[in-house]
């Protein structure tokens, strides 16, 4: 196949996957118009409906800021995405989060800068923090992650995070330390092999890891033809022995030793090892990146081997190191370092690796201290110097693509790579991250160099991040404020109501009992009525006209 043949495949993945990224924003697009429609129930009145009360209510998927939904939405997305209801809860929170705690992230998001999937690990591993600080997490921070590969994006917002919740990382840490293990599995199709799960203390596992690699260096040396997963394996059985292991990591062994089926350490000479006074050489050598800043708020550190480190976990560490602890200030990188033999010495090499921390091919996850990492002169000696500005981390497989395969390396500036495949695919990389285009002005020294959208909204959130948080928080605050004045409205209203009803019970009461007080004397009242109208009249008040009883009538005289 041809080179134009390749390089019309290849810009049909990039097509399909550009097509992909957007129909993934789109969707994102309309589960949040989704969400507006159903973000809160309409009962018409001030009082709750019983639609609210038996019924639908608002639920709160999301994390601290995000509005409420009604409660049944995710039966409806579940209908229109194909999935399970718990699914479409889970894809309700994630929207809310980013939309309302991570606005910039949301953008980049929309614009395509960066995967959905990518977006929602980032808001996942910052769910423990309150809006405030989601909301300076995200200006500080969204546009970073941008050109960086998902594991560092990852890693990058959990170091963070880690950062400011220090205390609430730190009560994480000790609860967890409580659930440390150690378990020992048969396995189920191989006999006589046995998996290992263990559960260790961040600094331990360092340890541990360092003294299985230079246990597995000292079989290397000795001849053995093991891969070094098989050595490192054959290492920590000989860990079970701790003479045996004492043996192995005597200073004198470093050139190499071979233990005997009897389990004897035979020396290079063939000479059996017993054990003396010299002390053991084992563990590693942990870096741990603390700024001042962080130790005045009593936050801890960041290390390549541990992650990030709490302020009582660097205390901790410091206690129970048994070896040297070196305080070194902060190196300057940017200052050029060069060296006349073609090998850097360690101080140029320790330079270039702290600079670039990464493998410089572009969205590589692997660190630069890592085993198997070459320091490649950019341009090929003896034509080109041994120094900062043209050497720079790759492992193996990119080092002899480079020199065999027809990729093309360039260093414009010193940590800033250019990369070109053989079908003319580019690429621009540097310790910020990768980029299909040349890098923004700040990470490489070129005027020329064009900023995207996202970059030039990086640079004016980092100029008015500040300014916005502050506004969004004083809306946020007004329009809670505004919530609460009517609520107190509405429950003020409602007291009127009952207590109007109360005193319209009380007066009904009162009326009720009066009535019922005067029943009693009503049969006497009509006795005495009765009993004066059985009486006889008075001849005093008979009319003159009318004869008296038992006289005789009188006609009156005739005129």
């Amino acid at each position: 196949m041809t080179t134009n043949k390749r390089a019309e495949v290849f810009a049909a993945i990039r097509a399909e996957s550009d097509t992909i990224a957007q129909a993934e924003a789109h969707r994102l697009v309309a589960i949040a118009a989704a969400c507006d429609t159903y973000s809160g129930l309409n009962t018409h009145t001030d009082e709750l409906t019983a639609r609210v009360l038996h019924g639908e209510q608002l639920v709160f998927p999301g994390a601290d800021g995000t509005p409420g939904i009604t409660e049944f939405f995710h039966l409806e997305l579940a209908m229109s995405l194909g999935c399970s209801p718990e699914t479409a809860q889970v894809w309700t929170a994630d929207v809310l989060n980013r939309r309302h705690r991570h606005p910039i992230l949301w953008q980049a998001t929309l614009d395509c800068d960066i995967p959905v999937w990518v977006a929602r690990d980032i808001t996942r591993a910052a769910l423990q923090l309150n809006f405030t600080q989601a909301r300076e997490f995200d200006s500080l921070w969204a546009l970073r992650l941008v050109p960086l590969t998902p594991k560092r994006a990852v890693a990058t917002t959990e170091a963070q995070v880690a950062l400011m919740l220090n205390d609430d990382k730190e009560a994480e840490r000790q609860a967890a330390r409580k659930q440390r293990r150690v378990e020992f599995t048969p396995n189920r199709t191989i006999a006589g092999i046995t998996d290992l799960y263990a559960n260790l203390d961040a600094g331990d596992a360092a340890q541990l890891n360092g003294t299985l690699d230079r246990l597995a260096d000292v079989l290397k040396a000795g001849g053995s033809t093991a891969s070094r997963d098989e050595l490192r394996a054959e290492a920590l059985g000989h860990l079970a022995h701790p003479d045996r292991a004492r043996q192995l990591l005597q200073p004198s062994l470093f050139d190499g030793a071979t233990v005997t089926p009897a389990g004897d350490v035979v020396n290079k000479h063939g000479e059996i090892v017993t054990p003396t006074s010299e002390r053991c050489r084992h563990g590693a050598e942990l870096i741990l990146h603390v700024h001042q800043k962080d130790l005045a708020n009593r936050r801890g550190g960041e290390g390549d081997a541990l992650g990030p480190v709490t302020l009582q976990h660097l205390k901790e560490l410091l206690e129970r190191c048994s070896g040297t602890v070196r305080v070194r200030p902060v190196i300057d990188l940017a200052a050029p370092v060069m060296v006349n033999t073609y090998r850097p010495s360690d101080e140029l090499a320790q330079r270039v690796k702290l600079r670039d921390r990464y493998v410089m091919f572009p969205r590589s996850n692997r660190s630069a201290f890592g085993r198997g990492i070459d320091l490649d002169h950019t341009i090929p000696a003896p034509e080109g110097p041994t120094s900062s500005s043209n050497l720079g981390p790759l492992n193996r497989a990119s080092h002899r693509a480079r020199t065999h395969a027809g990729f093309r390396v360039e260093q414009p500036s010193p940590g800033v790579f250019h990369w070109t495949t053989p079908v003319g695919q580019e690429a621009w990389v540097t310790s910020y991250g990768a980029w299909d285009h040349p890098p923004p002005d700040h990470l490489i020294n070129d005027p020329a160099a064009s900023l995207s959208r996202t970059e030039q909204l990086l640079r004016e959130t980092l100029c008015n991040g500040q300014a916005q948080l502050e506004k969004e928080q004083a809306e946020a605050e007004q329009a809670a404020d505004e919530a609460r004045e009517r609520e107190r409205l509405r429950r003020a209203r409602k007291a009127q109501r009952q207590r109007e009803q109360r005193q319209a019970a009380r007066e009904q009461a009162e009326a009720t009992k009066r009535s019922r007080a005067a029943e009693p004397n009503e049969p006497q009242r009509n006795r005495a009525t009765r009993k004066k109208a059985e009486q006889p009249v008075s001849s005093i008040l008979q009319p003159a006209l009318i004869p008296s009883q038992g006289s005789e009538s009188v006609e009156p005289a005739p005129f």
